[in-house]
């Protein structure tokens, strides 16, 4: 049965259950930071009456799969720095790398992360040792989309870069228009 398909929400799915993964994310987050459930029904609301998510929710795309993983990836990162618990460095970490799959986006947010998680932990007065092992940690675990990513370009095209400077990337198509 070609029905999903052919109505078009085989790809809206995955949109509609990412835009309710991110206002429950977005709840917990703020939930996380003041405690008052009032401040997170509003903060959930507000991602629910956005205009531009509601029309994303509908179609196909991308970016609510990536805003759903970053949402979760924070919250999991507001969590580990209240708490101070490597499952939820872990579970942040394999939020970022799963967005990091998702959407180039993720890379630079990634990046972002990788710093808070440094600046978290010396802000917090955690060992140099700690700090360390936190780092690595959530760099060696967020970064294996964007490695496994290089890899693949490597293996296939022959370039690490193919994504961008390649065939149908937007510098190949900047270079045949000018030519």
């Amino acid at each position: 049965n070609e029905y999903l398909y052919y109505s078009g929400l085989a790809g809206a799915i995955p949109s509609m259950i990412s835009f309710l993964v991110l206002i429950v994310s977005v709840y917990l987050s703020v939930f996380e930071f003041t405690k008052d459930r009032k401040a997170s029904a509003i903060a959930g609301l507000i991602i629910l009456a956005n205009p531009s998510l509601l029309y994303l929710q509908t179609t196909p795309m991308s970016e609510l799969p990536l805003l759903a993983l970053t949402g979760l990836s924070y919250l999991f990162l507001i969590r580990w720095i209240k708490r101070d618990n490597l499952t939820d460095l872990i579970r942040a970490a394999v939020c970022i790398c799963i967005a990091t799959l998702t959407r180039y986006d993720a890379w630079f947010i990634f990046v972002v992360e990788c710093v808070l998680v440094i600046l978290a932990s010396v802000v917090a007065r955690r060992t140099y040792k700690k700090t360390e092992s936190n780092a690595f940690i959530f760099g060696m675990m967020g970064s294996f989309g964007i490695v496994g990513w290089l890899v693949y370009n490597t293996l296939i095209f022959g370039s690490p870069l193919n994504f961008a400077l390649g065939q149908g990337s937007g510098s190949w198509d900047a270079g045949r228009v000018s030519a």
